[in-house]
């Protein structure tokens, strides 16, 4: 019997004739959560060539990365930010949002490896539309070289192995058996500059949830379905959110974990 993998909602298996191959792509994706029968079986052969037929340069990165992005299709309806959701160790939920390269994964990684925290998604996080709860995601973090390197200098944390030199497989760093919704998320940050740029001195300013709307909707599917926003907006009045710019990842990962 294949095994089923699961990501969200989006459960599936992987058929390859390189055996090798396949359990390599399907170490790094978690088993689902109850014997399930897959919505969908991936061929890793098909998916790791071009329209032409010819196999693609680097196969592992790339099946891992369009496995990532098949899962997103199987989530119509919800609503979708560029968020990391995150618990802190006595309880707390909190929420990460910030567009690709803002330092959202460094920043959530961070977090869980130096203060305990755990994630409940990353990268994408998903809001059922009606009730405002949110999907756990437990997927593979993309995290690069120099991302290791910088955590490891600044907040001294060995780094663990990658796959592929890009994809962690962290299942540990996800909370589980959880039932977290929008209006229980204590803190909302937004990332404005990458955790890694130089010469933008750090500053943070707490911000009003009507401005923290706008700052989320270039960073979701808010405006593709107008009627989800008077739900956003009702659910995180009660949040308090912050703006961050500019400094490093030690003062970022300090002044979440304070705030909190």
């Amino acid at each position: 019997m294949k095994s089923v993998f699961q990501i969200g909602l989006f459960k599936f298996s992987l058929s390859c004739a390189d055996a090798q191959l396949a359990e390599t792509v399907g170490n790094v994706f978690a088993p689902a959560s109850e014997p399930t029968t897959p919505n969908e079986n991936i061929d890793l052969e098909e998916l790791s060539t071009n329209e032409d037929g010819q196999y693609l340069a680097d196969p592992l990165d790339l099946l891992i990365d369009k496995i990532i992005d098949l899962s997103y299709a199987k989530h119509q309806g919800f609503i979708y930010l560029d968020a990391a959701v995150l618990v802190h160790p006595k309880g707390a939920a909190s929420m990460i949002v910030g567009r690709s390269y803002s330092g959202k994964t460094t920043s959530a990684l961070s977090l869980c490896l130096s203060k305990g925290w755990k994630l409940l998604s990353e990268d994408i996080s998903y809001i059922e539309p009606t009730r405002g709860r949110f999907l756990t995601v437990v997927c593979p973090l993309s995290i690069r070289q120099p991302t290791w390197q910088l955590i490891e200098t600044q907040l001294n944390i060995r780094r663990r192995s990658l796959v592929a030199d890009r994809w962690l497989h962290c299942p540990d760093l996800f909370v589980k058996n959880i039932d977290l919704h929008l209006n229980q998320i204590e803190n909302i940050f937004f990332l404005s500059s990458n955790a890694s740029q130089n010469g933008i001195a750090f500053s943070t300013e707490q911000i009003q949830p009507v401005t923290a709307l706008h700052q989320a909707l270039p960073t979701s599917n808010l405006l593709r379905a107008p009627h989800t926003i008077p739900f956003f907006s009702a659910n995180i009045e009660n949040s308090r959110c912050f703006s961050i710019q500019g400094g490093n990842l030690k003062e970022r990962v300090d002044f979440i974990n304070a705030t909190v």
